[in-house]
């Protein structure tokens, strides 16, 4: 699911800007306090609409799970429902975007990206709620009309948020006039909204599955608030003390774009040569450390395997952190970042150039596969919750039924590079030693269709080894005896399953000599 904590955050709309006989209809000025549930370590956030002699402001103050609060503004032209600026405050820095003729601009780095083709007008999400709260109001000015998300991490990064059916049982306490309303992103997550049909104040949101915000105050007072503390979070499971060096790098990957990551390199004072591995990252914006969003997968995982004498390239995925470029969701550039990433490997003096292995988890265990039968002397790969059906199958999965057809429509479109591939004939083709690590709990990429993808590579008498851990949810969080998995705990700061990282060192020592 998205980190709905990223916040810097930009997204460009489809919305009419031609002459309208009145403004378009937004929520009335006012305080709205919303109680936030299913989002562990955040209780509450307030939003403030606020109207000025030039358009109006939505403004809204929080203090996230980490406990760093942050306060955003988006003011808005009363016409158009256009963005005109942008701020966010967190920690004493601050970033702004301007708006004008149809272009957005971050002032500091100095990023300029123009609307799309296609697209009539821009607007803006903090990835906080001040934008699920103005969606509806900006998905009628905009006809109904898709709207593209554009992430800035070093990059700007286009997601289509696409407005989608919504026939949900009205939850307790929403008004008997409010109307819902959905929209659904590329990796998964729906947002739902009921609100007022006359003004789009919103009584409650929907995120995803789990979590949800209701209405719980509003006055028309226009004074923005202290945000409310956050909650107690559990400590975060410390890190072991290193026995490793860490150096940034970059590499150079197709279409021009520049790879930035982390190599960390095992402390081994006789010099000697060392397997390798490169991470490939799951849907989303992921950065090097893969943090969904409390909890870095890569970095704990990369800091565990180069504790016990294996180097470990991870990096950010093209257009997002340090990285550049184009094409987030699309195999074929993440391939060639992968691809890149072992080049840069193999010039490295610590690495033997026949001991580099391929790690993806989730999109990048499906990734790993198509693209491993084009490197020489690649030594193995490791699929981490990878897809073991086809994409079409796993969303009719997750999205059944007649009411969710135009919302799968809408994701098999996003991910349409992955059409027609089936994980089963092409693990088929990897010539190479293979683990296959599963959640038993896992609710995105279900253990239960493991066997098609492993009969597939044991049938073709691939070398495969799988691990089911039971316990584990997508991210390989051990959830207890008697928690199912609701995505709600990505939220919570947890230890990777310490068995991931123990089961590939075991795997690797279980190899050819000339493989360990």
């Amino acid at each position: 699911m998205p980190n709905r904590f990223a916040l810097a955050t930009l997204a460009l709309c489809v919305a009419a800007i031609g002459a309208t006989p009145a403004p378009p209809a937004r929520p009335p000025d006012g305080t709205y306090t919303y109680t936030v549930s299913g989002v562990p370590g955040l209780t509450q956030t307030t939003i403030v609409v606020r109207s000025s002699a030039s358009g109006f402001s939505v403004i809204e103050n929080v203090v996230l799970p980490s406990g760093a609060a942050v306060s955003t503004q988006t003011d808005y032209d009363t016409q158009t429902l256009l963005p005109t600026h942008y701020r966010v405050s967190q920690n004493g820095k601050t970033t702004d975007i301007v708006f004008a003729n149809g272009t957005a601009t971050l002032l500091e780095p100095p990023t300029a990206r123009s609307k799309p083709a296609g697209t009539k007008g821009l607007t803006i999400g903090e990835g906080l709620f001040a934008l699920p709260m103005m969606l509806p109001a900006i998905v009628a000015s905009a006809g109904g009309q898709p709207i593209a998300d554009l992430a800035i991490n070093g990059g700007l990064t286009v997601v289509t948020l696409t407005p989608t059916s919504a026939a949900d049982a009205r939850p307790a306490g929403v008004p008997q006039n409010d109307l819902e309303s959905a929209i659904g992103y590329p990796n998964g997550l729906r947002e739902t909204f009921w609100s007022n049909p006359t003004t789009y104040a919103v009584d409650r949101i929907g995120l995803g599955t789990a979590a949800a915000l209701t209405l719980n105050n509003y006055s028309t007072a226009t004074t923005a608030v202290t945000p409310a503390p956050a909650a107690v979070l559990p400590t975060p499971y410390p890190t072991a003390q290193p026995h490793f060096s860490s150096r940034d790098v970059s590499f150079a990957s197709s279409g021009g774009a520049a790879i930035a990551g982390t190599l960390t390199i095992p402390n081994d004072p006789k010099g000697r040569r060392m397997p390798a591995f490169i991470f490939i990252h799951g849907s989303g914006a992921g950065t090097r450390d893969a943090a969904v969003p409390a909890n870095p997968t890569f970095l704990d995982l990369s800091n565990a395997l180069s504790n016990n004498g294996v180097i470990v390239l991870r990096y950010d995925k093209r257009a997002i952190g340090k990285s550049t470029g184009e094409g987030t969701e699309d195999w074929h550039p993440l391939g060639d970042d992968a691809r890149a990433a072992i080049a840069f490997l193999k010039r490295q003096p610590w690495v033997d150039p026949h001991r580099i292995f391929i790690l993806g988890h989730s999109e990048g265990g499906e990734i790993a596969p198509l693209i491993a039968p084009s490197i020489p002397n690649l030594a193995g790969i490791v699929l981490m919750a990878g897809p073991a059906i086809s994409l079409d199958r796993i969303i009719g999965k997750q999205l059944p039924g007649d009411k969710n057809a135009a919302y799968r429509t809408v994701l098999l479109k996003a991910f349409s590079s992955y059409a027609g591939l089936d994980p089963a004939v092409y693990i088929t083709k990897v010539n190479v030693p293979i683990l296959v690590l599963q959640g038993g709990r896992d609710i995105q990429v279900l253990a239960s269709d493991l066997p098609h993808l492993v009969d597939a590579a044991r049938a073709a008498h691939r070398k495969i080894t799988v691990k089911v851990l039971l316990e584990d949810d997508h991210l390989f969080l051990r959830l207890p005896a008697s928690a199912v998995s609701n995505a709600s705990e990505y939220f919570v700061p947890a230890p990777l399953d310490p068995r991931v990282p123990q089961t590939i060192l075991q795997w690797l020592r279980s190899l050819p000599t000339s493989a360990r």
